[in-house]
């Protein structure tokens, strides 16, 4: 193998360039998928785990009601600075609010799926995703209602960190999300082809807990620009995922070795 190919393999052009798999098998770098995980079986407590901290939302807003000025920041632009502001009622319970809305909508959003039978065997894995979400925003409520309560706290180092965190934990999900149209690397290549999706997933799985656990290292010696570096890499990541995967939609034969 030239030097060429093994940079390429080594991006991830060529995922099974060492083996030739026959229709019916499984490569060794998916075997993950077929293993499960230890998040198996356990979509009901992440369910309940969700509702709790939506009603911990509610009782945060409540605690920090008193402790509140009558006008708080509801808004901060890209360096950090407040730009937009409410009244403290509406500025404790808004984002409860929206974590209320947002758990309801994550978990009827498979009503409407597709693919339902390949989601609902994904449900425990669906379910982390919104424990996560969730607890994402919720997060962001205690951050923004300690800054509105005066206590000093970078906002634009600490929600990358959180944001990180969230990319990180989709990250290990992803190979576990079966072909379905709500949640997942949904590129028409891969909603048309389970190896294409699977293969997406293991490997752009990969790249977003990488991108996640860099975000958390860079963000708090960032400072102002800790926000340009989340966008940053996200995005760098995103695009090589989708990059990747429509290679390898674009391969001769993607259960027969790879040519480049």
């Amino acid at each position: 193998m030239g030097i060429s190919k093994k940079v390429y393999s080594w991006m991830g052009w060529c995922p099974n360039s060492s083996a030739i798999h026959t229709a019916n098998e499984i490569p060794s770098y998916l075997n993950i998928v077929e293993k499960g995980s230890p998040i198996s079986g356990r979509g009901l407590l992440f369910f309940q785990l969700t509702w709790i901290v939506v009603g911990l939302s509610f009782l945060t807003a409540l605690a920090f009601l008193p402790h509140l000025p009558e006008i708080v920041p509801v808004h901060w632009n890209i360096q950090g600075d407040a730009d937009r502001f409410s009244d403290k009622l509406s500025g404790a319970f808004g984002l409860p609010a929206i974590i209320l809305i947002m758990a309801l909508f994550l978990n009827l959003l498979p009503r409407f799926e597709k693919m339902k039978e390949n989601l609902e065997s994904s449900g425990d894995f669906y379910q982390v995703i919104i424990c996560s979400t969730i607890s994402l925003l919720y997060g962001i409520e205690i951050l923004v209602l300690l800054v509105s309560s005066g206590t000093m706290i970078s906002l634009e180092v600490m929600i990358p960190i959180l944001i990180g965190c969230f990319f990180a934990i989709l990250g290990y999900i992803m190979p576990y999300i079966k072909r379905n149209t709500t949640v997942g690397f949904r590129f028409p290549w891969t909603l048309r082809d389970d190896r294409i999706w699977k293969q997406t997933h293991v490997h752009g799985g990969k790249i977003f807990m990488a991108a996640g656990l860099l975000v958390i290292l860079i963000a708090p010696f960032a400072g102002i620009w800790g926000i340009f570096v989340l966008l940053l890499v996200v995005l760098l990541a995103s695009v090589y995922v989708a990059v990747y995967s429509y290679r390898l939609s674009k391969l001769p034969d993607t259960k027969n070795g790879c040519s480049i």
